[in-house]
C-alpha cells in the first residue's frame, strides 16, 4: 500500500505581536528590578546619611561636655586661686620661734589643689554646697577629713553628676542624653613636679576619674548612635607662684665642710660600704675641724663602734635639723656650738662628753635609751624647750631622761644647765603621756607618781589585768578587779603629798596593754596643778625641802608618833630609790654641788615655797624666764637649719620675735627646710653641667692645681653614691669616683668620704662617713676664692659660659627669664577625653 506525503502551510500571523509582548515583559521585570535596586540604594544611603548626622551630633555633644567641663574647671580653679591668695594674706603670723607660717609655695600649692577638686565636686553637684564650705574650712584647719573626698563616687553621686552632664547638652531636633555613667571616682596621686627655677619636690594631686560615659543620639527617623569616652579632670602637673619664692642667694654656705640634706652617718662596724655589699672592716671616726649640718630624718648619726670627735671654736656650729643619734657609738664635743631637736643614745652601750669650751642647745631632750650610755656634761648644755610652746605637748618639753639600765648622766662642777621643761612618761597605744615634775628623770623613777601600794586594796601597783575580760572592763569601765574584789584606792592625809592633790580625784588611771599578758592598770596621782607635780618632785629629792614642807603641816603636828614613822616612811621610800642629785657620784644623774642649774623644776618649787603663807597651793608653772630664752634660741635655730647663719651672741643677746627681720637677724620666711636648693640653683646646675662639653654624662669636674671643682646630678641613679677617696689610682669622673682631697664637691645625690677632706661638700642627699677621716672647712672667702676661678666656657649652642659660680644661687644669672612665671593654663589642660569607642 502506498503511504501519501501530506504538506500542510503554517499560519505565522500573530507571532510578532507575542514577541513584542515578551521583550516588554522582559523590559519591564528588568526595570522594576532595577527601579528596586536603586531605591534599595537610595534607602541606604538615606540611612547611611542619617547614621552620620546622628554620629556626628553625638559627637559634638561629646564636644559641648568637654568645652562645659572645661569651663567649670577654669572657674573652679579661679575662685581656688583667689582663696588661696587671700588666706596666705590672712594668716602670715610669726611663731615663737621667728618663723611665719602657710608661707611656702609647696605647701600653698598643696592647698590650691586640694581648694580646686573641692570647688570642681561642687560645681558639678556632685557636692552640697554646706558639704563644700566644711571641706574647705578643712582645708585650713589642717582637719585630715578632707581625705574623705578620695573615694569612688556612689549611686546618688552618680547620678547628680550625670545630670549635670545633660545641662552641657544643646536641645536638638532628636534627642540626645548621657546615656550611662558606669564609675566616676576621685584620687589622689603623689606626683614629682617642677617649678620655674627647676626645683623639683613632691605635691600631693587630686583628679575626678570617670569611666565609660556613653553619651547617645536618637533623630526622628529611629537612629541612633552612641561614643563611648573616659574623663579625667585634674591640676596640670605645674606650680602655681602663690608665694614670691626668689631666694636671695647668699655665700656663708663657704664656711661649713658638709652640707648634706638628707643627714650624716659616720659608719659604724655593722654598716655595709656604700655602693658595695661588703661590710665595713672597722667602725669609722670622723674628726671635724669645722662646721657641718645634717638635716632629715636621718639628722647626724654615729652608729656602732663609730667616734665623731668635734674640734671647734665659738665659730663652729654643727647643726643637725633633726636628733643627734649616737647609736652605740661615742661623740666627744671638744669646742664648738651644736644645735639639734634631741639627743639620744640608742642601741648599745654609748658615750658622750661634753667639754668645758662646748655649747650645746636642744629644742627637747637628751634621753639615754642604750644600757649602759654615759653622758659627762662639763660645758653649757641649753634645753630651752618649754611645754607652753606648743599649748601643753611634751615634744618641746626640754628634760634630762635615763630610759635605760647602767646608765649615767654626770653634770659636773664647770657645768651651767638649763632644763626648761618636764619629763614625761610615755604609754604604748597612742595614750598621752603623763607629765612629771622632774626636770630630769632616771629610769625608775616614774614610780614616784604611783600611788603607794599602801593605799591600794590590792596592795600591788601596778595591777596585773590576769583575763580578757577583766582588762576590758577596766579599758571600758575604769573598775579594776584583782584576786576576785573590786579594787579600791584609799588616799588621805598621812600620804606626806596629800595636800598637792585634787581634792575630787586624787589619783588617775592608765590601762595599758603588755607584752607578757593581757595589761596591767596603773594609778597615778593626779595633782592639782603640774606646778605642784614640780613641787612634788622637789619634796623626794631634797631633804631640807621635805623638812621645811613638814613643819608646816597641820597632820603631822597632830599624829601620833606611829603616825608620823608611816608619814616620813613614805616619803623616804621614794627617796631612797630616787636615782638623781643625791650626794653620791654613784646615782644615775649626778649633779655636783658645784654646777649652776636652772630647771623648770627647781624655780617651781622656789615660787611655791616663797608663797607657802599666801596658799602656796594655787601656783602655776611659771614661765616668763623661759619664754625669753626659748625665743632666742628657737629664733636661731630656725634660721641655722635653714641658711646656716649664726647670728652672734646667742648666749648674751636675747632675741625677740619683732628682731626677725631687722639688722643682722635675716627672716627665712621664704626657705623652706630644704637646705641644698636654698643655697643650689638647679637650672643653673644643670646648665653649668650641660655646658661642661659632657652633656651626654650627669657631671661636670674641673681641677685646678690641688683643688678640684665638681658637680654631680647622681639624683636616683640606682642608689649611687659621689665617692672621694684620694687613694684611689685616679678619678673615674663617669663612675663617680673622685681621686681628691679638697676642693668644692656639689651632687644632688649621696656623698661617702672615705679620706681626708679639705673644703665644703654640698649634698641633696646624705653624707657617709667611712674609715678614720679628717675633715676640715676653709673660710668663706678661701672657697669663694675657688668657686671664682672657674669662668666657665662658651659653646656654639650656649653663649653664655656658665661658670661654677652658677650653680650657686648667688652666682646664677638668668638667661631668657621671659618664659618664666605662671604658664598660661587653659582648660585643655585640666579636662582630657580618651578611650574613645563608638
Amino acid at each position: 500500500m502506498k503511504l501519501l506525503s501530506l504538506n500542510k502551510k503554517l499560519n505565522k500571523k500573530g507571532s510578532t505581536i507575542i514577541m513584542v509582548l515578551i521583550m516588554c515583559s522582559f523590559v519591564m521585570i528588568l526595570a522594576s528590578a532595577i527601579t528596586s535596586t536603586v531605591m534599595l540604594n537610595l534607602r541606604m544611603k538615606m540611612a547611611k546619611s542619617n547614621l552620620k548626622s546622628t554620629f556626628y551630633t553625638a559627637e559634638e555633644a561629646v564636644d559641648e561636655i568637654y568645652v562645659s567641663l572645661g569651663k567649670v574647671s577654669m572657674d573652679s580653679f579661679n575662685a581656688a586661686y583667689v582663696d588661696e591668695l587671700t588666706h596666705i594674706s590672712a594668716n602670715r603670723s610669726i611663731n615663737l620661734d621667728g618663723s611665719i607660717s602657710y608661707i611656702t609655695n609647696n605647701y600653698a600649692n598643696e592647698r590650691l589643689r586640694k581648694n580646686y577638686m573641692t570647688r570642681l565636686l561642687s560645681n558639678l553637684s556632685i557636692i552640697s554646697d554646706s558639704d563644700r564650705e566644711g571641706y574647705l574650712n578643712n582645708i585650713y584647719s589642717e582637719d585630715n577629713s578632707f581625705s574623705e573626698l578620695e573615694r569612688e563616687l556612689n549611686v546618688v553621686e552618680k547620678e547628680k553628676l550625670t545630670n549635670r552632664l545633660r545641662t552641657y547638652l544643646e536641645e536638638d531636633v532628636g534627642k540626645l542624653d548621657v546615656k550611662e555613667l558606669v564609675s566616676a571616682s576621685v584620687v589622689v596621686s603623689n606626683e614629682e613636679i617642677e617649678d620655674e627655677y627647676l626645683n623639683r619636690s613632691n605635691i600631693e594631686n587630686y583628679y575626678l576619674k570617670i569611666t565609660d560615659l556613653t553619651v547617645s543620639y536618637l533623630n526622628k527617623q529611629g537612629y541612633t548612635s552612641e561614643v563611648t569616652i573616659d574623663i579625667n579632670i585634674g591640676f596640670p602637673q605645674e606650680t602655681v607662684a602663690l608665694i614670691e619664692n626668689e631666694l636671695e642667694g647668699r655665700t656663708n654656705f663657704a664656711n661649713y665642710a658638709f652640707i648634706a640634706n638628707e643627714g650624716i652617718l659616720v659608719s659604724g662596724s655593722d654598716d655595709n660600704k656604700v655602693n658595695t655589699a661588703n661590710k665595713l672592716t672597722n667602725p669609722s671616726t670622723l674628726n671635724l675641724y669645722g662646721s657641718v649640718y645634717g638635716g632629715g630624718s636621718l639628722g647626724i648619726r654615729v652608729n656602732n663602734g663609730a667616734n665623731f670627735n668635734i674640734y671647734g671654736n665659738g665659730s663652729t656650729n654643727v647643726i643637725s635639723g633633726k636628733d643627734l643619734v649616737v647609736n652605740g657609738g661615742s661623740v666627744n664635743a671638744n669646742g664648738g656650738r651644736i644645735w639639734t631637736n634631741n639627743i639620744f643614745t640608742t642601741l648599745s652601750k654609748s658615750s658622750i662628753n661634753f667639754q668645758a669650751n662646748s655649747h650645746i642647745y636642744a629644742k627637747d631632750d637628751l634621753e639615754l635609751r642604750a644600757n649602759d650610755s654615759n653622758v659627762n656634761i662639763n660645758g653649757d648644755y641649753y634645753g630651752y624647750g618649754y611645754v607652753a610652746t606648743n599649748g601643753g605637748g611634751h615634744e618641746n618639753s626640754s628634760s634630762l631622761i635615763i630610759n635605760s639600765n647602767n646608765s649615767k648622766i654626770n653634770i659636773n662642777s664647770s657645768a651651767n644647765v638649763l632644763l626648761s621643761g618636764n619629763a614625761y612618761i610615755t604609754y604604748n597605744e597612742g595614750a598621752i603621756p603623763y607629765e612629771t615634775g622632774f626636770s630630769y628623770a632616771s629610769y625608775g623613777d616614774q614610780e614616784s607618781y604611783l600611788v603607794p601600794s599602801a593605799y591600794i586594796s590590792s596592795r600591788v601597783n601596778p595591777v596585773p589585768l590576769l583575763t580578757e575580760a577583766i582588762y576590758n572592763t577596766a579599758g571600758n569601765t575604769g573598775r579594776v578587779s584583782y584576786e576576785g574584789k573590786n579594787v579600791e584606792i584609799s588616799l588621805d592625809n598621812s600620804f606626806f603629798a596629800y595636800p598637792l592633790l585634787d581634792e575630787e580625784k586624787p589619783f588617775v588611771l592608765k590601762v595599758l596593754k603588755s607584752s607578757d599578758g593581757y595589761g596591767s592598770a596603773y594609778y597615778y596621782l593626779n595633782f592639782k596643778n603640774s606646778a605642784l607635780k614640780a613641787v612634788y618632785a622637789k619634796l623626794i629629792e631634797d631633804d631640807e625641802a621635805y623638812l621645811n614642807y613638814r613643819a608646816r603641816s597641820t597632820y603631822y603636828k597632830q599624829a601620833t608618833t606611829m603616825e608620823r614613822e608611816n608619814y616620813d616612811n613614805h616619803r623616804n621610800s621614794l627617796h631612797d630609790t630616787l636615782n638623781i642629785n643625791s650626794a653620791s657620784t654613784k646615782s644615775d644623774i649626778f649633779l655636783s654641788p658645784f654646777a649652776n642649774m636652772d630647771s623648770i623644776s627647781d624655780s617651781t618649787y622656789d615660787l611655791y615655797n616663797n608663797g607657802v603663807n599666801m596658799n602656796g597651793d594655787s601656783i602655776s608653772l611659771d614661765y616668763s624666764n623661759y619664754q625669753e630664752k626659748y625665743t632666742n634660741y628657737a629664733i636661731r635655730y630656725n634660721i641655722l637649719r635653714k641658711i646656716l647663719y649664726p647670728v652672734e651672741n646667742p648666749d648674751t643677746l636675747y632675741l625677740k620675735n619683732e628682731d626677725v627681720g631687722k639688722d643682722n637677724v635675716p627672716d627665712v620666711s621664704l626657705y623652706s627646710d630644704n637646705v641644698f636648693l636654698n643655697f643650689v640653683s638647679m637650672e643653673g646646675f644643670r646648665q653649668y653641667i650641660a655646658n661642661r662639653g659632657v652633656s651626654a654624662h650627669n657631671y661636670g669636674v674641673n681641677l685646678y692645681g690641688d683643688y678640684m671643682l665638681a658637680a654631680f646630678d647622681n639624683e636616683g641613679i640606682n642608689g649611687k653614691a659621689v665617692v672621694i677617696d684620694s687613694s684611689l689610682s685616679k678619678s673615674n669622673y663617669k663612675g663617680m669616683e673622685l681621686k681628691t682631697s679638697k676642693g668644692v664637691i656639689v651632687a644632688t645625690g649621696d656623698v661617702v668620704v672615705r679620706s681626708n677632706f679639705t673644703g665644703v661638700i654640698l649634698s641633696k642627699g646624705k653624707i657617709t662617713v667611712e674609715g678614720n677621716v679628717r675633715v676640715t672647712s676653709l673660710s668663706e672667702s678661701e672657697i669663694l676664692n675657688m668657686i671664682n676661678s672657674d669662668t666657665g666656657v662658651t659653646t656654639e649652642v650656649i653663649d653664655y659660659a656658665y661658670p661654677f659660680k652658677s650653680i650657686f644661687l648667688y652666682g646664677f644669672e638668668k638667661q631668657n627669664t621671659e618664659n618664666k612665671g605662671n604658664p598660661e593654663m587653659s582648660y585643655k589642660d585640666m579636662v582630657e577625653i580618651s578611650n574613645w569607642r563608638y
